[in-house]
């Protein structure tokens, strides 16, 4: 979901009436209270939710080809048990290496703008959230519910111009997420009539979070994202994890729960399991970090070597510590390679 940060949703503190859809669909499903994303951009957002791996300050990896192979996957380790795997993103997929990226992923069908009439294309983007999502729900609905398959789906409506086909709401950005929160939820409703829902798991995550008021995109607010598990495979709903998650753990989470080995994937934590003691997480922003836990939260700039944002209840030197030693490591990672 484009940019769909916590500033949007109530349970989170956010601002109400923009997201009724997601309000509505938290008790039928897992809801992730404190997850944070690893970056500000869809570029970035984007690997740590498919790899698992954290994000850089200065560097994007989908940009860089020569680094792909290294890289882990969900499609890989799906892919691997026989899952087909498949990805739709309703605009250009030249944009930042995306394409390249999916590819070397192996994201093996993967469905852009081209997949659209030129009527459709309505957006400066490609085709509006609406379109997109009565295209991936056809998709889906035509699924052998018997074959194992894996899809993901990427909105793009809630993102500047903020042009979109919706009228709720007199603020033109809240209007676009609300817009876009109206097709999450239509999109739902109607593939929980199919067949495929009642084996089906739906994670509804966003590539990351949209400052809103105030207008700093390092501070945590802005970081700050949610995420909903759904589906009829669910075992469990109306269920909050309320722990301290990183957006590159979801990777991790997700397989162990198909009980998929996960060694490929150094910066993902299964966060169910009995290993996960310590709950934290690490985000970049450019040329700088920030590293929070129980305690809190430091926010670091690399330029000046200073920390320019601090909360919690403790001396912050401990979490800067960490948030360093992470930064250090994934540099030293990069430069192997």
């Amino acid at each position: 979901i484009e940019s769909f940060g916590g500033r949007f949703i109530e349970e989170l503190g956010g601002i109400p009436g923009v997201a009724p859809q997601w309000s509505r669909l938290i008790p039928e499903g897992i809801f992730w209270s404190e997850y944070y994303s690893n970056s500000f951009r869809t570029d970035r957002g984007t690997v740590s939710a498919v790899s698992g791996w954290l994000s850089y300050p200065t560097v994007s990896l989908m940009k860089h080809p020569e680094w792909h192979d290294r890289l882990p996957s969900l499609a890989k380790s799906l892919e691997r048990e026989g899952y087909a795997t498949g990805y739709l993103y309703a605009g250009a997929m030249t944009n930042m290496g995306k394409r390249t990226y999916l590819e070397n992923m192996h994201f093996r069908e993967l469905l852009d703008e081209t997949a659209f009439t030129p009527e459709e294309l309505t957006s400066s983007w490609g085709a509006d959230d609406s379109t997109s999502a009565m295209r991936v729900f056809h998709e889906i609905a035509r699924r052998d519910t018997s074959q194992h398959w894996f899809m993901a789906y990427q909105t793009l409506s809630s993102h500047e111009p903020w042009q979109v086909p919706y009228h709720r709401l007199s603020d033109e950005k809240l209007n676009a997420f609300a817009y876009t929160d109206h097709c999450l939820g239509r999109f739902v409703d109607r593939l929980s009539q199919t067949p495929v829902w009642d084996s089906l798991l739906m994670v509804v995550v966003p590539d990351h979070g949209f400052c809103y008021k105030p207008t700093n995109r390092h501070y945590p607010h802005a970081h700050h994202i949610p995420m909903l598990w759904l589906g009829g495979a669910l075992r469990t709903k109306g269920m909050v994890e309320e722990r301290i998650v990183s957006q590159s753990d979801l990777a991790a989470t997700l397989l162990s729960q198909l009980g998929i080995e996960t060694d490929d994937f150094p910066f993902s934590r299964s966060v169910f399991s009995d290993s996960y003691t310590y709950p934290c997480t690490f985000y970049s922003f450019i040329n700088g970090f920030a590293f929070a836990d129980s305690t809190g939260i430091t926010l670091f700039d690399n330029d000046s070597e200073e920390v320019f944002y601090n909360e919690g209840t403790e001396e912050h030197a401990d979490r800067l510590a960490k948030g360093r030693a992470i930064q250090q490591y994934l540099y030293k990672d990069l430069g192997s390679r």
